[in-house]
């Protein structure tokens, strides 16, 4: 009786034309894979539409002035922020389906996920404190530099790159072991993935430990390398015909 059932199920997975070597339906791969396309475009997106030219030790003056001048921009900033993270962790999600059922045998997809939602929630608070400084600006509640300089520096350094550069490094590092075990997509990713995770970790020594961090080049390689490797990984999804190895 069981192996008849057996029998029926490996038939039904056969005829449908659905279903990749791992028994994963290759159409939701491919979604996830669009979900990280569209994840990182507007990610990337966000980081240019605010057309922010401060630089890490501004005035409150000149804080203030690009708050009342670029609230449009900011306020789109943020909101392609948060959508893109959602989004990101849509792609997440999937990505870590493929690490588990293909590598039962190492930890690799759940590192994946903690740091990916770690992630996300730390870029959608990136946004969001210079959004609380757009509003406070449009109230006038502005009046103590203080204020406006803890939100903006934790703004632009503390939380990126410090604590989303932390994030990026152990999820970079836990994809590329993954990649480099053969799991999914291709070797070179995997050593480029590692490397950039290298970069992250500097890049979160410098936004935590320097007050211009965020704005420094070394400041960027976070945000990069999820970018590059986020559309890199969509791209093997969407062609993805299944496990690399097997771990039973």
């Amino acid at each position: 009786m069981v192996n008849a059932l057996e029998d029926a199920q490996g038939q039904g997975m056969a005829t449908s034309g659905a279903g990749l070597g791992d028994g994963l339906d290759r159409r939701w791969v491919q979604l996830g894979g669009v979900m990280g396309i569209a994840a990182c475009l507007l990610l990337l997106s966000a980081g240019f539409v605010a057309s922010n030219t401060l630089s890490s030790n501004a005035s409150t003056v000149q804080i203030t002035h690009y708050l009342t001048s670029h609230r449009s921009g900011v306020l789109a900033q943020t909101v392609l922020d948060v959508a893109g993270s959602a989004l990101a962790l849509w792609f997440g999600a999937t990505l870590v389906c493929l690490l588990l059922v293909r590598d039962r045998r190492s930890p690799l997809g759940l590192v994946v996920l903690a740091a990916g939602i770690g992630m996300t929630a730390v870029a959608s608070l990136d946004g969001i404190t210079l959004t609380i400084l757009e509003f406070l600006s449009r109230q006038g509640g502005l009046g103590d530099p203080s204020v406006t300089r803890a939100f903006y520096d934790l703004q632009n350094g503390v939380i990126m790159p410090g604590a989303f550069g932390c994030m990026a490094a152990v999820f970079l590092a836990s994809l590329g072991v993954a990649m480099l075990r053969g799991v999914f997509a291709a070797r070179w990713v995997g050593w480029l993935s590692l490397l950039l995770a290298a970069l992250s970790v500097l890049s979160s020594v410098v936004g935590l430990t320097i007050a211009s961090g965020g704005t420094s080049v070394v400041g960027y390689f976070p945000a990069v390398g999820f970018v590059l490797i986020g559309l890199i990984s969509s791209i093997f999804m969407l062609r993805d015909r299944g496990p690399g190895i097997a771990s039973n």
